[in-house]
């Protein structure tokens, strides 16, 4: 992650200075949202010109760098902008129906959910233009866990010589 920060390819390192100044001091007004990492704030950079959302980690945080990287690339695809994940260094040169199956696959094998990623029959024939592109949701999806149930009318498994009643048998 870091050298795509130095490649200028993934997410800008700024002075928290700058931000501070860019967000008018993390203002609640400026705020857009509350996600895993913190909260997101509109901020405004002189020396782009532009808007654009600065997250402000909070300390609680348990995500890291990996979560970081692959939430942005998820919200590109929720927003449509699957193109923006193209390295500025080739200058638009590039297949954008392959990069579109490229970054989409790619966010399909890293489901945080294990069950649903592919396997690499599917992704090969995504790539190979054989298969549809999958249709992910548009958010990072959330793994989700379920506690084991006990199926209340299968018999318990008893230790040795003991009954239901906890009794020892003869």
């Amino acid at each position: 992650m870091d050298d795509d920060f130095e490649k200028g390819t993934g997410p800008r390192k700024f002075s928290y200075s700058d931000l501070v100044c860019s967000t008018n001091n993390f203002l609640e007004q400026e705020k857009l949202g509350q996600g895993g990492f913190g909260a997101v704030y509109r901020g405004f950079l002189k020396e782009l010109d532009s808007y654009v959302p600065v997250k402000r980690i909070s300390g609680g945080s348990k995500q890291g760098l990996r979560e970081y990287a692959s939430e942005w690339v998820w919200d590109l695809y929720g927003g449509g902008k699957l193109l923006e994940a193209a390295d500025p260094r080739v200058n638009w040169n590039f297949d954008e129906r392959r990069l579109e199956r490229l970054v989409v696959v790619g966010l399909w094998c890293a489901h945080p959910d294990a069950k649903f990623r592919p396997s690499i029959r599917q992704v090969i024939q995504v790539l190979n233009f054989e298969s549809p592109l999958p249709v992910l949701p548009s958010k990072l999806p959330m793994p989700t866990y379920f506690s084991p149930t006990v199926n209340a009318s299968l018999p318990l498994p008893l230790s040795l010589g003991a009954s239901i009643s906890g009794e020892a048998q003869s």
